[in-house]
């Protein structure tokens, strides 16, 4: 509690007095003592007393926070991790030491099976299993007879034993088990051990084995473990976890004003007062590539040729005069003017009515900016944007879809090599709109033919290119004669 100390606390409330964020708080008294922190707020009358201990937990260190950084080693190299990557992290350690330890326990338990068979079965047969050891002259041919069954130069005493050896095929292991047998090991009660042995092994083997083929048998077998760690070295909790409810501030909302975004031919951007844009409307539109009438509740989508949309909000756009330069593109968003060209940039939302007189008589919001010979944005509200690649591919989006939290998405699939040549405001099925190629050719054709798809698609062919030619601009109040889409257009 108070993680900077009383002195600073108090200093910190005195703060927010001072400055009309705790303006209820008319005196505060310290009476902390040895008995504890006691420190005593005199309240004028009527006040919000919960709203002044969520201010106090939101804007003092009355509640503290500390941080840490979280360095490990995971798989075999260090790694800043989170809470949950250092528990997803240590199950699958988990996972890997039991089974190395199962699968070791596994491989030590299969071949003491083994030996056990073969000392059993030799038990069995120990009449020719001694002659065969006796009769031999080295421990080798002791050693090959009992693999194989080869009993040449083996001398026999009975013709029983020379035949039951014959039929020898002990495994490497076994024989080696065989030729260390103790004498001791054939009584009877040694037996039994051995056989019991056998049955026990036998066991833990189809237990091991279960467990390394069934992940959740394995779970269970990692519970268990971590229970009986649990049982002999946990202790206490010397803190408390509680429910925690979300600390709400009654302040007042942000206000929204209308603005006019300018941004010129270099993608400096900036924002003015619509009143000051009214006043300098010829200045402002010929030194500039964008004007856009907007609030700073809005969003603006910046579109690049790699097929990239930005997200940029209109309160983020530096705020000034007309004059003001202001600042680049990608000072504010995440594009990279290094890899990437901004093709065009459209507003999001209706916003605020700006009160900006459109030239028809009517009001323009916030959906101006089409590319056209001029270059010159024009307002025009739209719910679907189209879509132009440099491959002579057209679509039509929703622009609802790239209204998303996200700072920078894919706006567009586009084919190997193919870049975005344009995004325009839908204006209506019976509008034109043109294509123009790079070697010249043009095409026309009504807006309705382009078909409605989502971002991630590729679209439909607007025009057929010759070999080395692509789209290099958009048009979409073409007055050029209109045809059908997929054409392969007219040189001018």
């Amino acid at each position: 509690m108070i993680g900077d100390g009383i002195g600073k606390f108090l200093q910190s409330v005195a703060d927010l007095v001072e400055n009309k964020t705790l303006s209820d708080i008319v005196d505060i008294s310290n009476q902390s003592n040895k008995e504890g922190i006691r420190i005593v707020f005199d309240l004028k009358k009527g006040a919000n007393t919960q709203n002044i201990i969520n201010i106090l937990y939101k804007k003092t260190r009355l509640e503290d926070t500390y941080g840490y950084n979280l360095l490990a080693i995971s798989n075999g190299r260090p790694e800043t991790m989170s809470l949950a990557a250092v528990y997803a992290d240590y199950a699958d350690f988990q996972y890997e030491i039991y089974s190395r330890k199962f699968q070791n326990l596994l491989s030590k338990a299969a071949r003491k099976k083994e030996i056990d068979e073969g000392l059993i079965n030799a038990i069995d047969a120990i009449d020719a299993v001694v002659e065969v050891i006796r009769g031999s002259k080295t421990v080798k041919q002791a050693r090959e007879c009992l693999m194989t069954g080869n009993i040449k130069d083996i001398t026999f005493k009975t013709a029983a034993s020379k035949k039951i050896a014959a039929k020898f095929h002990f495994t490497e292991l076994q024989a080696d088990a065989i030729l260390e047998l103790r004498l001791q090991r054939l009584v009877g009660l040694e037996l039994d051990v051995l056989m019991d042995d056998y049955k026990k092994i036998t066991k833990n083997i189809a237990r091991y084995e279960k467990l390394l083929d069934s992940n959740a048998e394995m779970t269970k077998e990692i519970k268990k473990g971590l229970l009986i760690l649990k049982e002999k070295y946990a202790k206490p909790r010397k803190t408390q976890i509680i429910e925690a409810g979300e600390i709400v501030i009654e302040e007042k909302p942000e206000e929204v004003l209308p603005v006019v975004v300018l941004a010129d031919r270099f993608h400096y951007i900036h924002a003015i007062d619509p009143s000051i844009y009214e006043k300098n409307k010829e200045t402002a539109d010929a030194e500039n590539k964008y004007v856009i009438p907007s609030s700073t509740d809005q969003k603006l989508i910046v579109f690049t040729d790699r097929g990239k949309a930005y997200t940029l909000k209109v309160k983020d756009i530096p705020y000034g005069r007309l004059k003001d330069k202001g600042v680049p593109v990608d000072n504010i968003t995440s594009y990279d003017s290094k890899t990437e060209n901004i093709i065009t940039i459209l507003p999001l939302g209706t916003g605020l009515n700006t009160g900006l007189n459109t030239g028809d008589g009517s009001l323009c919001s916030v959906q101006p900016s089409r590319v056209n010979t001029e270059n010159r944005p024009l307002c025009s509200p739209s719910a679907e944007w189209i879509f132009v690649s440099t491959d002579g591919y057209v679509k039509r989006v929703d622009a609802s879809e790239f209204d998303v939290t996200r700072k920078a998405i894919d706006a567009s699939k586009l084919a190997e090599g193919a870049r975005l040549a344009a995004v325009l405001p839908y204006t209506g099925g019976q509008s034109n709109i043109a294509l123009e190629t790079v070697k010249g050719f043009s095409i026309s054709f009504k807006q309705e033919e382009i078909p409605h798809q989502g971002k991630t698609a590729r679209g439909a062919i607007g025009i057929r290119l010759g070999a080395g030619d692509e789209v290099k601009s958009a048009d979409p109040n073409s007055a050029i004669r209109a045809s059908k889409r997929g054409g392969k257009g007219k040189k001018r």
